[in-house]
């Protein structure tokens, strides 16, 4: 019969004993994925330049509504002039294809500009889609669609290598001036109006969320797609017959504009 020194020994074993059963069940993947959870969430860093994020946020407002649809307009031509390109891609960290898209800075920016744009659109009201119409006309901005492919990063962590960062390019994304301006008068004849302007621009219409991007190639003498980037024509009217349109349009929101 054991003491109760002995059975103080034996107690203390055992759970000496358990927790080294314990230490030893668990597998590497899982003292890393603690290891993370300590450190909290992930945050993925602007994929961008910090500066013109910076100004960009200082412009993101309805009172700047010209000067975000120029910058645009800007970027939509660096980014045909400056693509980005193919890059070898390591899968053992993560990377999702042998060879991916690595997007171009001028393309990162035009995406960040198309979202800042689809985030101050619903600030048009009635207060001031008199001056947002007059300002379309006096900076000749004869556009309705605002389109972008997404591109949206995400991480990877890799046992004993750490956090890696990769680009997803998803799918269009299509902002419409004319829509906003339209619910903010919410006239029949402007209605019709913007439907005249629409169908002069012939603008493809995004309807879904679809992808246009494969990261995954079938083999590697596959072309791989890259980022794209359309300035899109005006349709069969001419620029002077479109110009017209939104002239007349801002002669009707003036008409039956409410102070």
């Amino acid at each position: 019969m054991l003491n109760n020194e002995s059975k103080k020994f034996l107690i203390k074993k055992i759970e000496v004993l358990k927790m080294g059963k314990s230490k030893k069940e668990k597998s590497l993947e899982e003292i890393y994925k603690e290891s993370r959870e300590r450190e909290g969430p992930v945050v993925i860093p602007p994929q961008v330049d910090a500066k013109f994020l910076e100004d960009l946020k200082k412009i993101t407002n309805i009172e700047n509504f010209v000067n975000i649809i120029k910058e645009f307009k800007k970027y939509q031509r660096l980014a045909l002039d400056k693509p980005g390109k193919i890059v070898p891609g390591n899968m053992i960290l993560g990377a999702p294809a042998p060879n991916y898209f690595e997007p171009s800075e001028e393309e990162r920016r035009l995406v960040e500009i198309g979202r800042a744009i689809g985030m101050i659109l619903p600030s048009i009201n009635k207060k001031n889609v008199k001056k947002i119409a007059e300002q379309m006309v006096e900076n000749e901005i004869f556009v309705d669609q605002i389109i972008y492919q997404d591109i949206q990063f995400y991480h990877v962590d890799v046992v004993g290598s750490g956090r890696f960062i990769y680009p997803q390019i998803t799918w269009d994304i299509a902002h419409s001036i004319l829509d906003y301006i339209d619910k903010a008068v919410n006239k029949k004849i402007v209605s019709k109006q913007i439907t005249k302007i629409k169908t002069a621009l012939n603008e493809p219409k995004i309807t879904k969320k679809e992808a246009i991007f494969s990261l995954k190639p079938k083999d590697e003498a596959e072309e791989i797609s890259k980022y794209k980037v359309e300035i899109f024509s005006k349709g069969k009217k001419s620029t002077q017959e479109i110009k017209e349109l939104f002239v007349e349009l801002s002669k009707y929101i003036n008409k039956f504009y409410l102070k």
